[in-house]
């Protein structure tokens, strides 16, 4: 299973994780001091995460990579901002002439946005990030999507009962993952949706180690881990910063930092972001009585429930308290 085909511009979980994304950067902005940045990632049909890196912080260095020719003249078509260089290359490609952006890019800071969405390369995919993370310098961030989705690792032999699928999950997952699989021991209760993104949440730790390892006294640090589901598919994000002595004084140091809620300080502490889909009219009414009352009781106050399982209404409620600011608005546009 693939999730390149979703489009993931009308996607509320997708939207509301981007929004944490830029929340991480602004406060990587603070540490690193006046600096200016290039944003490389793959940015899909629409490029949404290069209007909305631009809109935040004015990066006007920008490198958008496509594997997919289609997809690539696409691309080319609705590239928003002339400075955008948009290179149909796969992502390993891009890796091995890392080396020669690296040189035109003297002075600047680098954020990489590793987009993957295939499910059947995991193992790959590590790889790449690994080589990465060996060519980026203190103060560079290193964002990854990875398939989440337990689902996805299920090959067509495979329809036995529940134990039997959960062992095969996990079996075929330690094949593909190879070197980049966890030392801790995976059990077949690794294949529920919440442990399944902590296992692969720890691969990206130790292909991070392993990219770091030999570069002086950088080390990586994790910033944010998330996870969330848009249709069938659960998706993993992880964004690390490449550090060294001076920049960790500085993140521990952090007070907004430390208290931030969102933030993950070990590699699988793994947010899960589920927003309820909502109209307008329901959120204008929620907005108006959000106050210093606690939850509970707002929601209480509602005159309709966001799922007949009171449990799961509530839980929808907070999710969306918790997100109300990054929660996006769509609505038709006429051209």
């Amino acid at each position: 299973m693939s999730g390149a085909n979703v489009p993931y511009q009308l996607r509320t979980n997708k939207f509301v994780e981007r929004q944490l994304f830029l929340d991480i950067l602004d406060f990587v902005r603070v540490w690193n001091g006046p600096s200016k940045y290039l944003y490389a990632s793959m940015g899909g049909r629409f490029l949404e995460d290069f209007k909305l890196i631009n809109d935040r912080f004015a990066i006007e260095r920008m490198v958008c990579i496509e594997l997919d020719e289609t997809t690539a003249r696409r691309q080319a078509f609705n590239c928003p901002l002339g400075f955008i260089e948009c290179r149909c290359q796969s992502s390993g490609d891009f890796i091995l002439d890392f080396d020669r952006l690296l040189a035109g890019a003297a002075g600047l800071r680098i954020i990489v946005w590793l987009d993957y969405a295939v499910a059947n390369e995991r193992g790959t995919q590590l790889q790449e990030y690994q080589e990465l993370v060996s060519k980026l310098a203190p103060g560079d961030v290193v964002k990854v999507t990875l398939n989440a989705n337990p689902q996805s690792i299920r090959q067509p032999w495979q329809f036995g009962v529940r134990g039997d699928f959960q062992k095969a999950v996990i079996d075929n997952l330690i094949v593909q993952l190879g070197d980049y699989a966890p030392k801790e021991e995976i059990t077949p209760q690794d294949a529920s949706p919440k442990q399944f993104a902590r296992v692969l949440a720890r691969s990206v730790k130790i292909a991070a180690l392993k990219g770091i390892g030999g570069k002086g006294d950088a080390t990586i640090e994790p910033l944010g881990s998330y996870r969330y589901r848009d249709g069938e598919h659960q998706m993993l994000t992880v964004t690390a910063l490449v550090s060294n002595e001076e920049l960790t004084g500085l993140t521990g140091s952090d007070e907004r930092f430390r208290e931030w809620p969102f933030r993950s300080d070990e590699w699988d502490k793994v947010y899960e972001i589920n927003v309820p889909d909502l109209s307008p009219g329901e959120r204008e009414h929620i907005n108006r009585l959000l106050t210093t009352k606690e939850e509970y009781h707002i929601h209480q106050e509602l005159p309709f429930r966001l799922d007949a399982d009171e449990t799961e209404s509530l839980r929808s409620f907070k999710s969306y308290v918790q997100h109300y600011r990054r929660y996006p608005t769509f609505g038709r546009v006429r051209m």
